[in-house]
């Protein structure tokens, strides 16, 4: 008998040393009950997307050979204009970096010439203050 009354203590102090804290209870709570809400105000929006597209088909089938032709405009428009951009970028960036390195306030790019190359193939002939 008291073989099964040591066997019942030992595993009752495993149980209770095993057992969350109640921060640990506490935050998985707070996780199950947030990831429940997030999960079903998910499904809430993607009903609404469903029921949005579904009364929305007809329409863009009518429209659609207006709203193509105007959304391809505009995305060839976004993207010259976004490229012009870039390029303004670029040659501003490329044209202080040649005034920097006349002016001799350069640091040299990395896998460029050394100085001297540099020079000789630029033409320069001063020496840098």
């Amino acid at each position: 008998m008291s073989n099964d009354r040591n066997k019942r203590e030992t595993i009752t102090r495993r149980l209770n040393n095993s057992a969350p804290s109640p921060r640990q209870t506490a935050k998985f709570l707070t996780a199950t009950t947030l990831g429940a809400m997030f999960l079903f105000l998910s499904g809430l929006t993607f009903t609404g997307t469903v029921i949005a597209l579904v009364m929305a088909t007809p329409l863009m089938v009518l429209f659609s050979p207006v709203v193509v032709p105007a959304g391809l405009a505009i995305l060839l428009v976004t993207t010259r204009f976004l490229f012009s951009g870039g390029c303004g970028v670029a040659v501003i960036t490329a044209l202080s970096w040649v005034h920097n390195y006349v002016q001799g306030k350069h640091n040299t790019p990395p896998g460029a010439a050394g100085d001297l190359e540099l020079h000789a193939f630029l033409g320069f002939s001063f020496v840098a203050d």
